[in-house]
């Protein structure tokens, strides 16, 4: 529920916080995004027609979330409200689609969504055993939770996973999921998490929350004290499987099995390309953190086009289009020809380019969601570490090479969202751990990587089939 709306509640009419609306008080000035109405509904006159009457100041897609007590389950005051009765709240009112309808803590819980025209209830309902796992972060971390659904499936639950934007991104199709949550960025604060996540706990059978299983316990945050361990602290309490410890917290094996899920467009698009362009090379250059790339790129990938006839595709967002850019610089003025780097910075969405990943006879980058994504596939992978350790993640892959830093901070197990306590290389402005590989070393690297997955013929004989 993005953008503004009212409150309309008991405790704002009693002066009771910040005061929102009272009834009677919504004014057409703009139209609004959500309407909360808790049991401010029973003192209305006639609810219904209050109901009826705030509707057409929400905006088209806009959110009505009621939460009134319900007389079945304690005593209450004024009108008297049962699900059944909220169930049909808006049956006088055109154009909306019942999300929610519940009873939740005592309370019926009801969100509509405002649609053009027609009346459909598309509610949720609990299952026989039902499972809430919770994960919020970027992609890679969405991913990696991916890898307990097989197993707690087979058990027999059916699981709702509640995650950020890139978490329902990664994971949209997974046939192991009945529907995926999306709570925005900054949509619920920090410190309202645990009520938060109560009461979405209040109407499963069980939850699984994976939130700070990696961040936090093994990748250190700076608010918290921790972050300021000693190195040897860290390194001794850190340096754990971050798979494992997923497993662990979900009670299952530890039969890993982390998947990305394209739909058969996405697979389309990623063989059309293969089919095109031959074996590839995919090169993520950037990931979400400070340390999550590579400076020499450009420099590597000259020795790489020079000692092979391999294609070299660039994946990214707007934030790697400048690097892009230097390496397709530094390819044309080396050979005269850069034809053979195909920049698809910022071009794609982040599902096109995991569908391409999982199409690449090689996949090079720092520890971001397109190497997670590849991370158990067949085709070869070479992740350039940075604040974690092969133990921590390489480790548990398949046909994959990690490459670990020279700098002594490495490995730190930080989260780093700046240079403060990421020591900062001054010829490259690049982390010192990622500076300390040169191309040198790396070139080599990716060009036996390379003619190994080639040989193993894996690229084309199975994407294809």
């Amino acid at each position: 529920m993005p953008g503004t709306g009212w409150f309309l509640g008991l405790p704002y009419m009693r002066g009771v916080g910040l005061r929102a609306v009272a009834p009677g008080e919504i004014a057409p000035d703009a139209p609004r995004d959500f309407l909360f109405v808790d049991d401010v509904l029973s003192v209305c006159a006639d609810w219904r027609e209050s109901l009826g009457e705030w509707w057409p100041h929400l905006a088209m897609s806009a959110h009505l979330i009621l939460w009134v007590k319900d007389c079945t389950q304690g005593e209450v005051a004024g009108h008297r409200f049962t699900r059944d009765l909220i169930d049909h709240a808006l049956d006088g009112v055109e154009g909306w689609e019942q999300l929610e309808c519940d009873v939740v803590g005592g309370h019926v819980f009801a969100v509509y969504r405002k649609v053009a025209v027609g009346q459909k209830r598309v509610a949720w309902c609990k299952s026989a055993k039902h499972l809430l796992l919770i994960r919020a972060g970027a992609y890679g971390d969405a991913v990696m939770a991916s890898s307990v659904l097989p197993l707690l499936k087979r058990e027999g639950w059916a699981i709702d996973f509640l995650t950020g934007e890139a978490g329902e991104e990664a994971l949209r199709l997974d046939p192991h999921l009945s529907r995926i949550l999306v709570v925005k960025k900054n949509q619920v604060e920090d410190a309202a998490l645990p009520y938060f996540w109560e009461a979405h706990a209040l109407r499963y059978d069980r939850v699984i929350n994976l939130t700070f299983s990696v961040e936090g316990e093994l990748l250190k945050q700076p608010w918290r004290g921790d972050y300021h361990w000693s190195e040897e602290q860290r390194r001794a309490l850190c340096g754990r499987s971050y798979l494992r410890r997923i497993h662990e917290l979900s009670g299952v094996t530890c039969d890993y099995a982390p998947r990305f899920y394209a739909s058969a467009e996405e697979k389309s698009f990623a063989l059309h390309f293969l089919l095109k362009q031959g074996p590839f090379i995919l090169w993520s250059l950037r990931g979400s953190a400070v340390h999550k790339w590579w400076p020499y790129t450009p420099q590597a990938v000259c020795r790489i086009l020079a000692h092979s006839q391999a294609r070299i595709v660039l994946s990214g967002g707007e934030d790697s289009k400048e690097l892009a850019a230097q390496v397709v610089k530094a390819a044309q003025d080396y050979f005269g020809d850069a034809s053979r780097v195909i920049d698809l910075t910022g071009k794609h969405t982040m599902r096109k380019v995991f569908s391409l990943a999982q199409m690449a006879t090689l996949v090079v980058g720092p520890e971001t969601g397109v190497l997670n994504v590849v991370s158990f596939e067949k085709n070869r992978k070479l992740v350039f570490l940075s604040h974690s350790s092969p133990a921590n993640l390489t480790n548990d892959w398949v046909n994959a090479r990690a490459l670990a830093p020279h700098a002594p901070c490495y490995p730190c197990h930080r989260l780093h969202y700046g240079h403060e306590w990421c020591p900062q290389d001054e010829k490259t402005g690049a982390a010192a751990c990622a500076a300390s590989l040169s191309a040198g070393e790396v070139a080599p690297v990716v060009l036996e990587e390379y003619r190994k997955a080639l040989d193993q013929k894996l690229f084309i004989q199975e994407n294809a089939a």
